[in-house]
């Protein structure tokens, strides 16, 4: 994993809003060495197990209230 991984949380509803703020965050964050871990992106495995690794891997956490 990423030494500067930035966990994101938000609700499936607000993805169409958040999609882009992660966007903008990982390009910004290339200059960094920083990487989102963002579940549509990350989680290609059982969902639950997988947002416990990319917590307990994070450096950062970012939640959308919307």
């Amino acid at each position: 994993m990423d030494n500067n991984l930035i966990f994101i949380s938000y609700s499936n509803k607000d993805i169409e809003i958040v999609s882009p703020i992660v966007e903008a965050i990982e390009e910004i964050g290339v200059f960094f060495g920083a990487n989102c871990w963002f579940q549509p992106n990350n989680s290609k495995k059982d969902f639950i197990n997988s947002i416990g690794e990319g917590i307990e891997h994070s450096n950062f956490f970012i939640c959308f209230v919307l």
